[in-house]
């Protein structure tokens, strides 16, 4: 008898796979993934990004940078305003094994304040993709 029963419970299973595994209840949404928001306007240090996750950074800095090093994080900048001193860059990309995602919305300004110094630095093997999120263009 219980071998029946257990030859039944892998069987609905077996169907269930086949037939594009088990629907949501209705009225169910997936989780989303969790997306860590930075306001440049309340950091008291640099922000520094380690490993994936998904980050929505807004606000305005003249203080502080954002710094990512490792995995391949997703980082949308939404209406940010960014300025470095000192030669360095607002933004920078270290490590080989970096892979980030710059998505921009809206109004993004990012300057370095030396001559000659980049706004976005790439470094060590690092790659960044830049995607456009916003619809109109610039001009």
């Amino acid at each position: 008898m219980k071998r029946k029963i257990w030859m039944g419970l892998l069987l609905a299973l077996v169907l269930a796979l086949a037939l594009g595994g088990f629907a949501l209840a209705e009225g169910a949404q997936p989780k989303a993934a969790k997306q860590t928001v930075i306001d440049l306007g309340v950091l008291e240090d640099n922000y520094i990004i380690t490993g994936n996750g998904s980050y929505l950074v807004t606000g305005t800095s003249t203080q502080h940078r954002l710094l990512i090093s490792g995995g391949s994080p997703q980082i949308t900048l939404q209406n940010v305003s960014m300025r470095a001193g000192g030669g360095v860059a607002p933004i920078e990309v270290t490590g080989a094994s970096t892979k980030a995602t710059l998505k921009l919305s809206g109004l993004n300004v990012l300057v370095s304040s030396a001559e000659g110094a980049p706004a976005l630095a790439v470094e060590g093997g690092a790659s960044v993709t830049i995607q456009n999120l916003s619809s109109k263009k610039p001009g």
